[in-house]
């Protein structure tokens, strides 16, 4: 599992900073961004900065009250092999 620490440019000079989580074997930061880029785009924000952290370093900063979320359903799909794996067999 991968831990993303996001920032997200709410208006000018306002920041909020989230936590994304990952556990797909591969891309996981693509499939992060990708879940920051949707959210934002929700919510009318722009995504600043993506970068990889520690596990120690999301604890740290949920029990500071950081938002922690997992990749969006669409982000999985698109980068957890498991899926394409799934399909094949049928």
């Amino acid at each position: 599992m991968k831990f993303f620490e996001v920032g997200f440019e709410v208006s000018e000079g306002l920041f909020s900073v989230n936590t994304i989580w990952a556990n797909t074997g591969r891309e996981e930061m693509e499939a992060a961004t990708e879940t920051a880029e949707r959210r934002a785009a929700r919510h009318g924000y722009k995504v600043a900065y993506v970068k990889e952290i520690t596990e120690a370093e999301a604890e740290t900063a949920n029990l500071k009250g950081r938002p922690l979320y997992s990749i969006d359903d669409e982000a999985e799909r698109a980068h957890d092999p498991s899926f394409s794996e799934v399909g094949s067999i049928q």
